[in-house]
Protein backbone atom coordinates (compact mmCIF):
# COMPACT_ATOMS: atom_id res chain seq x y z
CA UNK A 1 0.00 0.00 0.00
CA UNK A 2 1.50 3.38 -1.14
CA UNK A 3 1.44 6.45 1.34
CA UNK A 4 1.89 10.13 -0.04
CA UNK A 5 2.84 11.05 3.76
CA UNK A 6 6.21 10.64 5.22
CA UNK A 7 4.73 10.15 8.36
CA UNK A 8 2.06 7.35 6.95
CA UNK A 9 4.78 5.56 4.88
CA UNK A 10 6.86 5.67 8.31
CA UNK A 11 4.66 4.11 10.10
CA UNK A 12 3.74 1.48 7.51
CA UNK A 13 4.69 -1.34 9.65
CA UNK A 14 2.07 -0.49 12.27
CA UNK A 15 -0.37 0.17 9.52
CA UNK A 16 0.02 -2.79 7.85
CA UNK A 17 -0.49 -4.93 11.10
CA UNK A 18 -3.57 -3.02 11.88
CA UNK A 19 -5.18 -3.76 8.60
CA UNK A 20 -4.51 -7.44 9.37
CA UNK A 21 -6.13 -7.23 12.70
CA UNK A 22 -9.60 -5.80 10.93
CA UNK A 23 -10.93 -9.09 9.58
CA UNK A 24 -12.22 -11.82 11.58
CA UNK A 25 -10.01 -14.60 9.41
CA UNK A 26 -6.81 -14.15 8.64
CA UNK A 27 -5.00 -16.85 6.38
CA UNK A 28 -2.16 -18.83 6.60
CA UNK A 29 0.04 -16.24 4.50
CA UNK A 30 -0.97 -13.63 6.36
CA UNK A 31 -0.72 -15.08 9.48
CA UNK A 32 3.11 -15.60 8.48
CA UNK A 33 3.13 -11.90 7.81
CA UNK A 34 1.69 -10.71 10.84
CA UNK A 35 4.18 -12.68 13.41
CA UNK A 36 6.59 -11.11 11.19
CA UNK A 37 5.99 -7.96 11.67
CA UNK A 38 4.85 -7.75 15.58
CA UNK A 39 8.51 -8.84 15.64
CA UNK A 40 9.67 -5.79 14.21
CA UNK A 41 9.93 -2.45 16.15
CA UNK A 42 6.61 -1.59 16.19
CA UNK A 43 5.42 1.80 17.87
CA UNK A 44 2.87 0.54 19.71
CA UNK A 45 1.30 3.36 21.65
CA UNK A 46 0.59 4.66 17.58
CA UNK A 47 -0.57 1.18 17.06
CA UNK A 48 -3.19 1.25 20.01
CA UNK A 49 -4.00 4.60 19.39
CA UNK A 50 -5.06 4.15 15.75
CA UNK A 51 -6.64 0.83 16.67
CA UNK A 52 -8.83 3.01 19.86
CA UNK A 53 -9.64 5.89 16.92
CA UNK A 54 -10.98 3.44 14.43
CA UNK A 55 -12.73 1.02 17.08
CA UNK A 56 -11.56 -2.12 16.25
CA UNK A 57 -9.42 -2.79 19.32
CA UNK A 58 -11.20 -5.99 20.17
CA UNK A 59 -10.21 -7.52 17.26
CA UNK A 60 -6.60 -6.19 17.26
CA UNK A 61 -6.78 -8.24 20.69
CA UNK A 62 -8.52 -11.06 19.37
CA UNK A 63 -5.58 -11.73 16.92
CA UNK A 64 -2.83 -10.98 18.95
CA UNK A 65 -3.43 -13.11 21.86
CA UNK A 66 -4.27 -15.50 19.11
CA UNK A 67 -1.34 -15.33 17.05
CA UNK A 68 1.95 -14.55 19.37
CA UNK A 69 0.63 -12.82 22.76
CA UNK A 70 4.36 -13.56 23.96
CA UNK A 71 5.31 -11.42 21.15
CA UNK A 72 3.52 -8.31 22.64
CA UNK A 73 4.64 -6.30 25.18
CA UNK A 74 2.82 -7.06 28.81
CA UNK A 75 1.61 -3.94 29.43
CA UNK A 76 0.03 -3.35 25.86
CA UNK A 77 -1.83 -6.61 26.09
CA UNK A 78 -3.07 -5.77 29.41
CA UNK A 79 -4.36 -2.94 27.66
CA UNK A 80 -5.73 -4.68 25.33
CA UNK A 81 -7.16 -7.35 27.59
CA UNK A 82 -8.82 -4.53 29.81
CA UNK A 83 -10.52 -3.31 27.15
CA UNK A 84 -11.85 -6.33 25.49
CA UNK A 85 -13.27 -7.20 28.98
CA UNK A 86 -15.64 -3.98 29.07
CA UNK A 87 -16.60 -4.33 26.09
CA UNK A 88 -17.51 -7.23 26.19
CA UNK A 89 -19.71 -6.36 29.53
CA UNK A 90 -21.22 -3.63 27.57
CA UNK A 91 -21.80 -5.82 24.50
CA UNK A 92 -23.49 -8.13 26.13
CA UNK A 93 -25.68 -5.64 28.32
CA UNK A 94 -26.65 -3.81 24.94
CA UNK A 95 -27.85 -7.34 23.67
CA UNK A 96 -29.86 -8.48 26.65
CA UNK A 97 -31.52 -5.11 26.46
CA UNK A 98 -31.92 -5.12 22.78
CA UNK A 99 -33.93 -8.75 23.44
CA UNK A 100 -36.13 -7.29 25.97
CA UNK A 101 -37.13 -4.24 23.54
CA UNK A 102 -37.50 -6.69 20.68
CA UNK A 103 -40.19 -9.10 23.18
CA UNK A 104 -41.76 -5.46 24.26
CA UNK A 105 -42.88 -4.29 20.59
CA UNK A 106 -43.96 -7.56 19.83
CA UNK A 107 -45.90 -8.37 22.76
CA UNK A 108 -47.48 -4.54 21.52
CA UNK A 109 -47.79 -5.76 17.45
CA UNK A 110 -45.51 -3.33 16.89
CA UNK A 111 -43.37 -4.34 13.47
CA UNK A 112 -39.81 -3.57 14.52
CA UNK A 113 -36.27 -4.50 12.55
CA UNK A 114 -33.04 -4.38 14.36
CA UNK A 115 -30.43 -3.17 12.51
CA UNK A 116 -26.49 -2.34 13.13
CA UNK A 117 -25.21 -2.71 16.72
CA UNK A 118 -25.70 -6.47 18.60
CA UNK A 119 -27.41 -8.03 15.73
CA UNK A 120 -25.04 -7.16 12.48
CA UNK A 121 -22.04 -7.86 14.81
CA UNK A 122 -23.36 -11.44 15.06
CA UNK A 123 -24.08 -12.01 11.83
CA UNK A 124 -20.78 -10.66 10.49
CA UNK A 125 -18.33 -11.46 12.75
CA UNK A 126 -20.39 -14.88 14.14
CA UNK A 127 -18.84 -13.54 17.71
CA UNK A 128 -20.82 -11.21 19.74
CA UNK A 129 -17.41 -9.69 21.47
CA UNK A 130 -15.34 -8.86 17.98
CA UNK A 131 -17.02 -5.64 17.23
CA UNK A 132 -17.33 -2.30 19.38
CA UNK A 133 -20.70 -0.74 19.87
CA UNK A 134 -22.04 1.86 21.66
CA UNK A 135 -26.21 1.95 21.42
CA UNK A 136 -29.03 0.44 19.42
CA UNK A 137 -30.60 1.13 16.02
CA UNK A 138 -33.96 -0.31 15.50
CA UNK A 139 -36.00 0.83 12.38
CA UNK A 140 -39.91 0.94 13.09
CA UNK A 141 -42.72 1.93 10.47
CA UNK A 142 -43.48 5.72 10.54
CA UNK A 143 -47.00 5.64 11.26
CA UNK A 144 -45.74 3.74 14.72
CA UNK A 145 -43.72 6.39 16.09
CA UNK A 146 -45.97 8.01 18.51
CA UNK A 147 -46.64 4.92 19.94
CA UNK A 148 -43.18 3.58 20.39
CA UNK A 149 -42.50 6.73 21.83
CA UNK A 150 -45.07 5.88 24.77
CA UNK A 151 -44.03 2.25 24.89
CA UNK A 152 -40.75 3.51 25.64
CA UNK A 153 -41.46 6.27 28.02
CA UNK A 154 -43.59 3.65 30.12
CA UNK A 155 -40.22 1.71 29.91
CA UNK A 156 -38.43 4.57 31.72
CA UNK A 157 -36.78 5.46 27.84
CA UNK A 158 -36.59 9.64 27.40
CA UNK A 159 -36.51 11.08 24.79
CA UNK A 160 -32.82 12.47 23.94
CA UNK A 161 -33.94 15.96 23.63
CA UNK A 162 -36.44 17.88 25.24
CA UNK A 163 -38.47 19.17 22.45
CA UNK A 164 -42.09 20.74 21.94
CA UNK A 165 -44.29 18.28 19.83
CA UNK A 166 -43.76 19.90 16.64
CA UNK A 167 -39.92 20.49 17.18
CA UNK A 168 -40.11 16.70 17.71
CA UNK A 169 -42.27 15.80 14.32
CA UNK A 170 -39.61 18.43 12.28
CA UNK A 171 -36.56 16.49 13.43
CA UNK A 172 -38.21 12.81 13.11
CA UNK A 173 -39.33 14.63 9.15
CA UNK A 174 -35.88 15.71 8.77
CA UNK A 175 -33.03 13.42 10.59
CA UNK A 176 -35.69 10.31 10.19
CA UNK A 177 -34.96 9.25 13.40
CA UNK A 178 -35.78 10.20 17.25
CA UNK A 179 -32.88 9.11 20.15
CA UNK A 180 -33.88 8.00 23.16
CA UNK A 181 -32.25 7.17 26.60
CA UNK A 182 -32.61 5.61 29.94
CA UNK A 183 -31.61 5.69 33.15
CA UNK A 184 -28.78 3.38 32.49
CA UNK A 185 -27.15 5.43 29.63
CA UNK A 186 -28.60 3.20 27.13
CA UNK A 187 -28.92 4.80 24.07
CA UNK A 188 -32.03 3.68 21.32
CA UNK A 189 -31.74 5.28 17.83
CA UNK A 190 -35.69 4.78 16.30
CA UNK A 191 -35.09 5.07 12.86
CA UNK A 192 -37.74 5.14 10.11
CA UNK A 193 -35.78 5.34 7.30
CA UNK A 194 -32.51 3.76 7.19
CA UNK A 195 -30.43 7.33 6.14
CA UNK A 196 -31.59 10.99 6.11
CA UNK A 197 -33.11 11.99 3.10
CA UNK A 198 -31.28 14.14 1.42
CA UNK A 199 -28.93 11.11 0.79
CA UNK A 200 -30.42 9.04 -0.87
CA UNK A 201 -34.10 8.60 -2.77
CA UNK A 202 -35.95 6.89 -0.04
CA UNK A 203 -39.23 6.78 -0.67
CA UNK A 204 -39.50 3.28 -3.00
CA UNK A 205 -36.72 1.92 -0.59
CA UNK A 206 -38.10 1.74 2.54
CA UNK A 207 -40.80 0.32 1.38
CA UNK A 208 -39.51 -2.73 -0.34
CA UNK A 209 -36.96 -3.18 2.79
CA UNK A 210 -39.65 -4.31 5.19
CA UNK A 211 -40.24 -6.76 2.37
CA UNK A 212 -36.58 -8.15 2.16
CA UNK A 213 -35.60 -9.64 5.36
CA UNK A 214 -34.09 -12.53 6.80
CA UNK A 215 -33.68 -14.91 9.70
CA UNK A 216 -30.44 -14.62 11.51
CA UNK A 217 -29.68 -16.13 14.93
CA UNK A 218 -28.91 -13.72 17.62
CA UNK A 219 -28.60 -15.15 21.96
CA UNK A 220 -29.94 -18.01 21.15
CA UNK A 221 -33.35 -17.02 19.81
CA UNK A 222 -33.74 -15.85 16.05
CA UNK A 223 -34.48 -12.26 14.94
CA UNK A 224 -35.43 -10.57 11.41
CA UNK A 225 -33.45 -8.41 10.16
CA UNK A 226 -31.93 -6.65 6.44
CA UNK A 227 -31.25 -9.22 3.81
CA UNK A 228 -27.60 -9.12 2.66
CA UNK A 229 -28.69 -7.10 -0.11
CA UNK A 230 -29.93 -4.35 1.93
CA UNK A 231 -27.51 -4.89 4.52
CA UNK A 232 -25.20 -4.17 1.96
CA UNK A 233 -26.81 -0.82 0.67
CA UNK A 234 -27.17 0.32 4.53
CA UNK A 235 -23.32 -0.06 4.90
CA UNK A 236 -22.41 1.80 2.17
CA UNK A 237 -24.77 4.88 2.81
CA UNK A 238 -23.82 4.96 6.83
CA UNK A 239 -20.23 4.52 5.94
CA UNK A 240 -20.15 7.16 2.96
CA UNK A 241 -22.41 9.74 5.29
CA UNK A 242 -19.31 9.75 7.60
CA UNK A 243 -16.54 9.84 5.14
CA UNK A 244 -15.27 6.76 5.91
CA UNK A 245 -13.06 8.10 8.53
CA UNK A 246 -13.34 4.70 10.73
CA UNK A 247 -11.78 1.51 10.02
CA UNK A 248 -14.62 -0.49 11.70
CA UNK A 249 -17.02 1.12 8.87
CA UNK A 250 -15.26 -0.57 6.21
CA UNK A 251 -14.34 -3.79 8.32
CA UNK A 252 -18.35 -4.55 8.54
CA UNK A 253 -18.57 -3.74 4.83
CA UNK A 254 -15.42 -6.15 3.75
CA UNK A 255 -16.66 -8.97 6.15
CA UNK A 256 -20.49 -8.51 4.36
CA UNK A 257 -19.08 -9.18 1.23
CA UNK A 258 -16.86 -11.94 1.93
CA UNK A 259 -19.92 -13.49 3.84
CA UNK A 260 -21.75 -12.69 -0.01
CA UNK A 261 -18.81 -14.18 -2.36
CA UNK A 262 -19.88 -17.75 -0.44
CA UNK A 263 -23.70 -17.40 -2.19
CA UNK A 264 -23.87 -18.04 -6.14
CA UNK A 265 -27.02 -16.44 -5.65
CA UNK A 266 -25.96 -13.10 -5.13
CA UNK A 267 -26.91 -10.83 -8.03
CA UNK A 268 -23.94 -8.02 -8.03
CA UNK A 269 -25.71 -7.02 -11.22
CA UNK A 270 -28.65 -6.62 -9.67
CA UNK A 271 -27.06 -4.64 -6.97
CA UNK A 272 -25.55 -1.98 -9.21
CA UNK A 273 -28.56 -1.48 -11.64
CA UNK A 274 -30.75 -0.38 -8.21
CA UNK A 275 -27.99 1.13 -6.67
CA UNK A 276 -28.45 3.13 -9.91
CA UNK A 277 -32.55 3.72 -9.10
CA UNK A 278 -31.77 5.10 -5.81
CA UNK A 279 -28.78 7.26 -6.69
CA UNK A 280 -26.34 5.19 -4.70
CA UNK A 281 -24.07 4.20 -7.42
CA UNK A 282 -21.21 6.39 -6.07
CA UNK A 283 -21.85 5.66 -2.97
CA UNK A 284 -21.59 2.10 -3.66
CA UNK A 285 -18.70 2.34 -5.79
CA UNK A 286 -16.39 4.28 -3.16
CA UNK A 287 -17.56 1.86 -0.40
CA UNK A 288 -16.55 -1.20 -2.14
CA UNK A 289 -13.60 0.39 -3.72
CA UNK A 290 -11.93 1.47 0.21
CA UNK A 291 -12.85 -1.90 1.37
CA UNK A 292 -10.59 -3.39 -2.08
CA UNK A 293 -7.80 -1.11 -1.18
CA UNK A 294 -7.51 -1.10 2.75
CA UNK A 295 -8.53 -4.50 3.39
CA UNK A 296 -7.63 -6.09 0.13
CA UNK A 297 -11.66 -7.56 -0.03
CA UNK A 298 -12.50 -9.70 -2.69
CA UNK A 299 -14.31 -7.97 -5.73
CA UNK A 300 -16.17 -9.74 -8.52
CA UNK A 301 -15.17 -8.24 -12.23
CA UNK A 302 -18.48 -6.17 -12.69
CA UNK A 303 -18.19 -4.14 -9.64
CA UNK A 304 -14.41 -3.36 -10.25
CA UNK A 305 -15.25 -1.97 -13.66
CA UNK A 306 -17.91 0.15 -12.15
CA UNK A 307 -15.74 1.35 -9.45
CA UNK A 308 -13.01 2.31 -12.34
CA UNK A 309 -15.85 4.24 -13.96
CA UNK A 310 -16.67 6.35 -11.21
CA UNK A 311 -13.94 6.72 -8.28
CA UNK A 312 -11.91 9.55 -9.58
CA UNK A 313 -11.68 11.83 -6.84
CA UNK A 314 -7.74 11.42 -5.44
CA UNK A 315 -7.85 14.23 -2.99
CA UNK A 316 -11.16 12.46 -1.04
CA UNK A 317 -9.43 9.55 -1.04
CA UNK A 318 -5.78 10.86 0.31
CA UNK A 319 -7.51 13.01 2.87
CA UNK A 320 -9.56 10.07 4.51
CA UNK A 321 -6.16 7.46 4.20
CA UNK A 322 -4.56 10.11 6.16
CA UNK A 323 -7.89 10.69 8.28
CA UNK A 324 -7.68 7.11 9.21
CA UNK A 325 -3.78 6.75 10.07
CA UNK A 326 -3.50 10.44 11.41
CA UNK A 327 -1.46 9.74 14.92
CA UNK A 328 -4.24 12.74 16.43
CA UNK A 329 -7.60 12.44 15.61
CA UNK A 330 -8.32 14.90 12.63
CA UNK A 331 -11.31 15.20 11.00
CA UNK A 332 -12.49 16.65 7.31
CA UNK A 333 -13.59 19.79 7.92
CA UNK A 334 -16.99 21.14 7.70
CA UNK A 335 -16.62 22.61 3.96
CA UNK A 336 -14.86 19.85 2.79
CA UNK A 337 -17.35 17.47 4.59
CA UNK A 338 -20.09 18.88 2.32
CA UNK A 339 -18.12 19.24 -1.11
CA UNK A 340 -16.96 15.31 -0.76
CA UNK A 341 -20.46 14.53 -0.21
CA UNK A 342 -21.73 16.34 -3.02
CA UNK A 343 -19.38 14.10 -5.25
CA UNK A 344 -21.12 11.08 -4.16
CA UNK A 345 -24.49 11.60 -5.70
CA UNK A 346 -25.11 10.50 -8.87
CA UNK A 347 -27.96 13.43 -10.15
CA UNK A 348 -27.48 16.89 -9.96
CA UNK A 349 -30.91 17.27 -8.27
CA UNK A 350 -29.66 15.06 -5.00
CA UNK A 351 -26.78 17.76 -4.74
CA UNK A 352 -29.55 20.67 -4.64
CA UNK A 353 -31.58 18.66 -2.30
CA UNK A 354 -28.18 18.17 -0.30
CA UNK A 355 -27.03 21.66 -0.18
CA UNK A 356 -30.55 22.49 0.50
CA UNK A 357 -31.16 20.53 3.91
CA UNK A 358 -28.00 22.21 5.28
CA UNK A 359 -29.17 25.63 4.13
CA UNK A 360 -32.57 26.06 5.27
CA UNK A 361 -33.04 22.48 7.32
CA UNK A 362 -33.99 23.65 10.95
CA UNK A 363 -31.73 22.68 13.50
CA UNK A 364 -31.87 22.33 17.63
CA UNK A 365 -29.37 24.91 17.33
CA UNK A 366 -32.13 26.92 15.33
CA UNK A 367 -34.88 25.71 18.12
CA UNK A 368 -32.40 26.88 20.96
CA UNK A 369 -31.56 30.08 19.37
CA UNK A 370 -35.46 31.61 19.26
CA UNK A 371 -38.47 29.48 20.53
CA UNK A 372 -41.17 29.72 18.16
CA UNK A 373 -44.80 28.88 18.31
CA UNK A 374 -46.25 26.52 15.97
CA UNK A 375 -47.77 28.81 13.49
CA UNK A 376 -44.62 30.41 13.19
CA UNK A 377 -42.94 27.40 12.45
CA UNK A 378 -42.23 28.17 8.54
CA UNK A 379 -40.09 30.65 9.88
CA UNK A 380 -37.04 28.76 10.69
CA UNK A 381 -36.53 27.99 7.10
CA UNK A 382 -36.08 31.76 7.09
CA UNK A 383 -33.51 31.67 10.16
CA UNK A 384 -31.51 29.01 9.82
CA UNK A 385 -29.01 31.17 6.97
CA UNK A 386 -29.18 33.98 8.96
CA UNK A 387 -28.53 31.99 12.29
CA UNK A 388 -25.38 30.45 10.70
CA UNK A 389 -23.96 34.07 9.01
CA UNK A 390 -24.77 35.42 12.59
CA UNK A 391 -22.78 32.65 14.29
CA UNK A 392 -20.10 33.02 11.89
CA UNK A 393 -20.15 37.11 12.59
CA UNK A 394 -19.64 36.42 16.49
CA UNK A 395 -16.42 34.46 15.87
CA UNK A 396 -14.74 36.79 13.42
CA UNK A 397 -15.90 39.67 15.11
CA UNK A 398 -15.25 37.89 19.27
CA UNK A 399 -12.75 35.02 19.03
CA UNK A 400 -11.75 35.75 22.76
CA UNK A 401 -13.90 32.47 24.00
CA UNK A 402 -11.78 29.25 23.14
CA UNK A 403 -14.22 26.67 25.38
CA UNK A 404 -16.63 26.14 27.58
CA UNK A 405 -15.83 24.04 30.98
CA UNK A 406 -15.29 20.51 30.47
CA UNK A 407 -13.14 19.58 33.55
CA UNK A 408 -9.95 17.09 33.18
CA UNK A 409 -10.53 13.69 35.34
CA UNK A 410 -7.72 13.85 37.35
CA UNK A 411 -5.95 10.46 36.77
CA UNK A 412 -5.82 11.80 32.92
CA UNK A 413 -4.16 14.73 34.61
CA UNK A 414 -1.55 13.11 36.72
CA UNK A 415 -1.19 11.31 33.58
CA UNK A 416 -0.16 14.10 31.53
CA UNK A 417 2.37 15.47 34.15
CA UNK A 418 4.01 12.39 34.01
CA UNK A 419 4.30 12.24 30.85
CA UNK A 420 5.67 15.63 30.68
CA UNK A 421 8.34 15.02 32.62
CA UNK A 422 7.77 17.70 35.09
CA UNK A 423 9.74 18.36 37.51
CA UNK A 424 10.03 21.13 40.84
CA UNK A 425 11.96 23.36 38.52
CA UNK A 426 9.11 23.90 35.88
CA UNK A 427 6.93 26.53 35.26
CA UNK A 428 3.36 25.44 33.53
CA UNK A 429 1.07 27.51 31.67
CA UNK A 430 -2.48 25.79 31.90
CA UNK A 431 -4.42 27.74 28.81
CA UNK A 432 -8.13 27.31 29.76
CA UNK A 433 -7.52 26.41 33.30
CA UNK A 434 -10.88 25.66 34.40
CA UNK A 435 -11.13 24.87 38.50
CA UNK A 436 -7.32 24.82 37.80
CA UNK A 437 -7.28 20.54 39.11
CA UNK A 438 -4.02 20.75 36.77
CA UNK A 439 -1.72 23.35 37.85
CA UNK A 440 -2.69 22.26 41.81
CA UNK A 441 -1.66 18.38 41.21
CA UNK A 442 1.76 19.61 39.34
CA UNK A 443 2.45 22.41 42.47
CA UNK A 444 0.82 19.16 45.75
CA UNK A 445 2.33 16.33 43.88
CA UNK A 446 5.96 17.77 42.48
CA UNK A 447 6.40 21.48 43.85
CA UNK A 448 6.16 22.89 40.41
CA UNK A 449 4.99 26.57 39.80
CA UNK A 450 2.18 27.35 37.38
CA UNK A 451 0.09 29.96 35.41
CA UNK A 452 -3.77 29.54 34.82
CA UNK A 453 -5.80 31.01 32.30
CA UNK A 454 -9.61 31.30 32.28
CA UNK A 455 -11.99 34.52 30.88
CA UNK A 456 -14.59 32.79 33.43
CA UNK A 457 -14.16 34.77 36.65
CA UNK A 458 -16.39 31.81 38.17
CA UNK A 459 -13.74 29.44 37.51
CA UNK A 460 -11.16 31.37 38.51
CA UNK A 461 -12.68 31.83 41.83
CA UNK A 462 -12.95 27.95 41.79
CA UNK A 463 -8.91 27.86 40.89
CA UNK A 464 -8.23 30.33 43.52
CA UNK A 465 -10.58 28.85 46.29
CA UNK A 466 -8.70 24.68 45.76
CA UNK A 467 -5.18 26.05 45.53
CA UNK A 468 -5.82 27.86 49.04
CA UNK A 469 -7.72 24.91 50.55
CA UNK A 470 -4.81 22.36 48.98
CA UNK A 471 -2.13 25.38 50.61
CA UNK A 472 -0.54 26.06 47.13
CA UNK A 473 -1.58 29.49 46.94
CA UNK A 474 2.69 30.62 47.25
CA UNK A 475 3.14 28.22 43.71
CA UNK A 476 0.15 29.20 41.06
CA UNK A 477 -1.59 31.96 40.43
CA UNK A 478 -4.51 32.29 37.97
CA UNK A 479 -5.50 35.04 35.76
CA UNK A 480 -9.00 35.87 34.46
CA UNK A 481 -7.70 37.33 30.73
CA UNK A 482 -8.35 36.53 27.08
CA UNK A 483 -5.70 33.59 26.42
CA UNK A 484 -4.89 34.92 23.49
CA UNK A 485 -3.73 38.28 25.02
CA UNK A 486 -1.83 36.63 28.28
CA UNK A 487 2.31 36.47 27.69
CA UNK A 488 3.48 32.74 27.81
CA UNK A 489 6.67 32.71 27.02
CA UNK A 490 8.05 32.43 30.89
CA UNK A 491 6.49 28.39 30.53
CA UNK A 492 8.42 25.29 29.98
CA UNK A 493 5.13 23.23 29.89
CA UNK A 494 2.05 24.30 28.23
CA UNK A 495 -1.16 22.39 29.25
CA UNK A 496 -4.04 22.23 26.85
CA UNK A 497 -7.98 20.81 27.38
CA UNK A 498 -9.65 22.43 24.50
CA UNK A 499 -11.15 22.05 21.50
CA UNK A 500 -9.18 21.39 18.22
CA UNK A 501 -10.46 24.36 16.30
CA UNK A 502 -9.43 26.07 19.64
CA UNK A 503 -6.38 24.86 19.82
CA UNK A 504 -5.87 25.76 15.62
CA UNK A 505 -6.42 29.58 16.84
CA UNK A 506 -3.34 29.06 19.52
CA UNK A 507 -0.95 27.99 17.03
CA UNK A 508 0.50 31.35 15.59
CA UNK A 509 0.53 32.67 19.53
CA UNK A 510 2.47 29.26 21.00
CA UNK A 511 4.67 29.18 17.77
CA UNK A 512 5.78 32.63 18.37
CA UNK A 513 5.80 32.86 22.07
CA UNK A 514 6.81 29.25 22.94
CA UNK A 515 10.79 29.01 23.70
CA UNK A 516 12.79 26.22 22.17
CA UNK A 517 12.44 23.29 24.06
CA UNK A 518 9.20 23.92 26.16
CA UNK A 519 6.73 21.11 26.04
CA UNK A 520 3.36 20.87 25.02
CA UNK A 521 1.00 18.43 26.86
CA UNK A 522 -2.87 17.95 26.10
CA UNK A 523 -5.53 14.88 25.84
CA UNK A 524 -8.36 14.18 23.97
CA UNK A 525 -9.33 16.62 20.91
CA UNK A 526 -6.88 19.12 21.49
CA UNK A 527 -4.23 18.60 19.10
CA UNK A 528 -2.49 20.53 15.97
CA UNK A 529 -3.67 18.71 13.40
CA UNK A 530 -0.45 19.42 11.11
CA UNK A 531 2.23 19.50 14.03
CA UNK A 532 3.08 15.39 14.48
CA UNK A 533 3.34 15.06 18.41
CA UNK A 534 6.93 13.55 19.73
CA UNK A 535 5.33 11.14 21.97
CA UNK A 536 1.55 9.53 21.87
CA UNK A 537 -0.28 7.71 25.50
CA UNK A 538 -3.21 5.86 25.29
CA UNK A 539 -5.03 5.30 28.97
CA UNK A 540 -7.53 3.63 30.29
CA UNK A 541 -9.71 4.84 33.73
CA UNK A 542 -11.21 2.11 36.05
CA UNK A 543 -14.67 2.87 34.03
CA UNK A 544 -13.19 1.80 31.03
CA UNK A 545 -13.18 5.08 29.19
CA UNK A 546 -10.16 5.60 26.83
CA UNK A 547 -8.31 8.84 27.09
CA UNK A 548 -5.41 10.08 24.28
CA UNK A 549 -2.54 12.26 25.90
CA UNK A 550 -0.06 13.87 23.25
CA UNK A 551 3.12 15.92 23.94
CA UNK A 552 4.80 18.17 21.38
CA UNK A 553 8.27 19.39 21.79
CA UNK A 554 8.88 23.38 20.53
CA UNK A 555 11.91 23.20 18.22
CA UNK A 556 13.34 25.83 15.66
CA UNK A 557 11.26 23.75 12.96
CA UNK A 558 8.14 22.80 14.97
CA UNK A 559 5.83 24.63 12.81
CA UNK A 560 4.82 23.14 9.65
CA UNK A 561 3.07 24.79 6.51
CA UNK A 562 -1.05 23.77 6.92
CA UNK A 563 -1.67 20.88 4.05
CA UNK A 564 -4.90 19.11 4.56
CA UNK A 565 -3.59 16.48 1.86
CA UNK A 566 -0.86 14.86 3.33
CA UNK A 567 0.73 14.58 6.64
CA UNK A 568 4.59 15.25 6.93
CA UNK A 569 6.66 14.22 10.19
CA UNK A 570 7.72 17.34 12.19
CA UNK A 571 11.24 17.57 13.71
Amino acid sequence: MQFSSLYLSNKKQEIELLLLCTRVQINANDTHSFKILVKADIDWQYLLNIGHRNKILPLLYFHLNSICPKDVPEEHLNFLKKHFEHSCKSNLFLSRELLRLLNLFNSHNIPVIPFKGPVLTTSLYSNLTLREFSDLDILVPRESIPKVKDLLISENFKPQFNLKEYQEEALLNYHEQLTFKNSHGTLLDVHVSIAPKHFYNNSKFDLSLWNNLETVKFCDTTVQTLNSEYLLYVLCIHAAKHLWQELRLITDLSELITKVSKNKDFNWDKIINHSKEIGINKILCYSTFFANKLLDTKLPANILNEIKAEVKEEKLIQKIESVIFNPVPVTISFKNEVLFHTKLFDKPSSIIQYLQHFALTPSMGDWKFLSLPKHLNFLYFGLRPIRLFWKYIKKVLNPKKLAGFLPTPIEVAEEMLTFAEIASSDVIYDLGCGDGRILITAAKKYGAKGVGIDIDPKRIQEANNSAHKENVSHLVRFIQKDAMAVDISEATILVLFLPAISVQKLKPKLDKSLKKGTYIVSHGDSYFKDWIPEKIKTTMLADGSIHTIYLWRMTEKTSIPNNENNLVLSS
